[in-house]
């Protein structure tokens, strides 16, 4: 293969891992969590997020999925692409969810939302003012000019990179409407669209609620913002939960998003929230002993249309003692970070890498191994690399005859740290699952022959060495689990060992019923309408 059409095999490469943030792709991550041990889990369920017995596969109902963003508002239609899974602790005590429901009333609105954001608000919404003022005093002289709108203000004035997102907008033209100068608002073109228009607010709320009060009630509030939270992860010590918050792109041509990642203390009272990065990559993680997060940091805030580059970092966010490390709020805005940051190894930024910590201390995290100009021994491939925080190296973990058949950044590493679940995608739909044992030269496909995935979400590990995933009623490896007739549908939630042998059926949909089975009789033919009566004809009249 020559060197150019490797260098073009290596860019299309690249464009495949951050299409995944463009909608092109399913979600890359499994829609399941489980505890350490495989006792209790959370998925996507029916109507809504359900806990599931991890023995008996009862579900209980907790909280409905992300309510229906409006159909005008591109910001919820872009939260609503990217779901945010419950995360449950190693323990399987505490449970940690969001919600994402449309407010109606600005100051409710600014009641949830963090201190920094109404400053930032309130700030626009001056900008906008002032431009408004400008506007109409400049139409006064010369009627032909048009008055401007808040987006425009918005994008000439505001430096703020949520400017560009429609939610952002909406927020700070009900603020000038409702709480802006009588000037201001006297000068507020009456017939804009986007200022004219009421349109709800999205408001997510993240909660902390005990696995044995589930269904109970929503929980303790831990954050709640406009602009999206998902991937919520609580820490191993069960102090602090991380979320991301999605930074709406800077530009109207951009699709990727970007990533901020947020803190906060769970053993305070109020609960401390600090932003600790930018631009990071989905798949962050915990350090095992919760003082710190590793993830991959894009150098800059990533696109679609350009490589971007990415540090594999480490952000201490506690200290010894297991407090927030901040720096006191002034003026009632947000505490900010002041953990220190190490930076370890340069790689390629992909939306939806995957970091994880190995109980040796080394850092997994996915990525492209490649060399620029491309070298004519080696294709640029997907693979799992290891950075070793003793000799500062890193090295590819899997053996090419493995990373070969990779199609996707995702991985899961087992809960003893022995074995990565990969799912192996092919045109969009998951053709199997590998498992590899750390070390090993092959990696294991146990389910290559026995099953037929569905397309729900990618499988999750289910304890140390038991796998959870959802599978087509089809398939071979349900023959002899008694489940009846099934719609061919329907997906059977199952659970395997490691050489793919079935352990449990968790969740299988009920076989229909001799009454779903009966053909309904025919309706009886309609008997034709009956001939309207006629009125005899009038008899002539005599003449006069």
């Amino acid at each position: 293969m020559c060197r150019a059409r490797k260098n073009l095999c290596f860019v299309c490469l690249v464009v495949c891992l951050a299409a995944c943030a463009a909608g092109c792709f399913p979600f890359p991550f499994a829609l399941m969590r489980w505890s350490e041990d495989g006792s209790v889990g959370v998925l996507l369920h029916e109507d809504g997020w359900a806990l599931v017995d991890g023995k008996t596969g009862q579900t209980t109902a907790f909280a409905k999925p992300s309510g229906r963003p409006p159909e005008d508002d591109a910001d919820s239609v872009l939260y609503s692409q990217i779901p945010t899974v419950p995360n449950v602790s190693a323990d399987g005590n505490w449970l940690v969810y969001a919600t994402n429901e449309p407010v109606e009333g600005l100051d409710e609105t600014l009641r949830h939302l963090p201190a920094s954001q109404v400053e930032m608000i309130e700030h626009d919404a001056l900008l906008a003012g002032i431009f408004q003022l400008a506007a109409a005093a400049a139409k006064a002289v010369t009627p032909d000019v048009e008055p401007g709108t808040t987006s425009e203000a918005l994008e000439h004035l505001s430096r703020n990179p949520l400017a560009a997102s429609p939610t952002y907008c909406n927020l700070v033209s009900r603020y000038l409407r409702d709480r802006g100068e009588p000037a201001v608002r006297a000068a507020l073109p009456p017939a804009a669209p986007e200022d004219a228009k009421v349109r709800p607010f999205p408001l997510m709320r993240l909660f902390l609620l005990p696995i044995d009060e589930a269904g109970k009630g929503p929980g303790r509030l831990i954050a709640a913002n406009s602009f999206g939270i998902v991937h919520p992860r609580l820490s191993p010590d069960g102090r602090f939960v991380a979320y991301l918050s999605l930074s709406p792109p800077k530009a109207k041509d951009e699709k990727s998003p970007g990533f901020d990642l947020w803190v906060s203390s769970l053993k305070t009272d109020p609960v401390i929230t600090v932003r600790v990065a930018q631009n990071v990559a989905y798949g962050y993680t915990w350090r095992p002993d919760s003082r710190a997060v590793a993830c991959l940091m894009a150098a800059h805030p990533p696109s679609s249309e350009a490589l971007s580059l990415a540090v594999l970092t480490v952000i201490q966010v506690a200290d010894a003692e297991g407090s927030l490390v901040a720096k006191e709020a002034k003026d009632g805005a947000e505490p900010t970070d002041a953990g220190t940051r190490e930076y370890l190894v340069g790689t390629l930024f992909g939306p939806f890498a995957v970091v994880a910590y190995h109980h040796t201390g080394r850092l997994l995290f996915s990525g492209a191994a490649f060399i620029l100009p491309a070298s004519e021994l080696q294709e640029p491939r997907l693979s799992i690399f290891a950075f070793d925080p003793i000799t500062r190296t890193v090295a590819d973990v899997l053996p090419s005859s493995v990373s070969q058949k990779i199609d996707g950044p995702y991985f899961e590493i087992s809960p003893d740290g022995n074995h990565l679940l990969i799912p192996i995608m092919s045109k969009g739909e998951m053709e199997n699952l590998m498992v590899y044992n750390l070390g090993e030269s092959q990696a294991r496909g146990p389910l290559a022959d026995k099953v037929k995935f569905s397309e729900v979400g990618y499988p999750a590990w289910k304890g140390p060495d038991h796998i959870a995933c959802w599978v087509k009623p089809e398939s071979a490896l349900l023959n002899g689990a008694g489940l009846g007739e099934i719609g061919e549908h329907e997906t059977v939630l199952v659970e395997v060992d490691l050489e793919g042998n079935l352990v449990r059926v968790l969740i299988a949909p009920k076989p229909p019923t001799d009454k779903d089975k009966a053909v309904p009789e025919p309706a009886p033919p309609a008997e034709p309408p009956s001939p309207k009566p006629t009125s005899p004809e009038p008899a002539p009249r005599e003449a006069p």
